[in-house]
Formats: C-alpha cells, sequence, structure tokens
C-alpha cells in the first residue's frame, strides 16, 4: 500500500487513471490483501485516493487443503491423464 502512494505521488499523471489488481497462481493470496488494504485506505481516507476499480485472480491458488485434492480428479475428467494414471496417483 505504502508503496502505491508513493508510487502515485512520484508519477502524479497516473493516480486518477482505473486501478487494477491482477495476478495468478500464489497471487489468488496476494491479489485480495493487496485489493482489501487498498479499499480500506481508501474508505479511511488514509494517504491518497487510489482509483481501484477491480481485480482479477487467473487460475488463483487460494486453498491447498481444498484445491490439491481435485487436481487429479480434473486432469482424469478432462483427459489430461489415463484412469490408470488417475488410479496411480490416488
Amino acid at each position: 500500500y505504502q508503496f502505491l502512494q508513493t508510487f502515485f505521488k512520484q508519477f502524479p499523471q497516473y493516480a486518477n487513471l482505473p486501478f487494477y489488481v491482477t495476478g495468478e497462481s500464489y497471487a489468488g493470496h496476494y491479489v485480495p490483501a493487496v485489493s482489501h488494504r487498498i479499499f480500506q485506505g481508501n474508505t479511511n481516507k488514509e494517504g491518497s485516493y487510489i482509483n481501484m476499480k477491480g481485480l482479477a485472480i487467473g487460475n488463483g491458488l487460494v486453498s491447498p487443503v481444498h484445491q490439491y485434492g481435485d487436481y487429479v480428479p480434473f486432469a482424469a475428467d478432462n483427459n489430461v491423464i489415463t484412469s490408470a494414471q488417475a488410479a496411480a496417483l490416488n
């Protein structure tokens, strides 16, 4: 958050442009946290307003406990691996 405050202070020509927080994979942890911090800062009027318009997470890792167990069935259902390979992995 502090980095963004400093960035927009240093480059004011970008401050009013729409801002999106995006990422993939492990960013499934960071994108929501950074977005929430920006939202808090804007709501509490901390520093300069950041014109955040949205966020996007592609193929995000958000809960390994829940996600890892579905990799083998997903791969088998989509013919990435054979049923024999799925059985061996399970």
